[in-house]
């Protein structure tokens, strides 16, 4: 699969170039959508929307922890 997503980091606010699999501040890349992209962390998972250029990413939805 050659998706990638091009995504600031919370920390540097440096723009990088993700693929699947890839890390950012902690974060796992799990999934590149047309219109989302899915990060993990441990349990924890974020979805965020895809956007136009001048417009900033707004999470979609957070999923919810999972308790083992």
């Amino acid at each position: 699969d050659d998706s990638f997503a091009h995504v600031e980091g919370i920390r540097d606010r440096k723009t990088v170039r993700l693929k699947n699999g890839a890390l950012l501040d902690g974060w796992k890349l799990e999934e590149i959508a047309p219109n989302q992209i899915l990060f993990s962390s441990g349990t924890d998972r974020v979805a965020l929307r895809l956007h136009e250029e001048k417009e900033e990413a707004k999470p979609v939805e957070r999923l919810t922890r999972q308790q083992d």
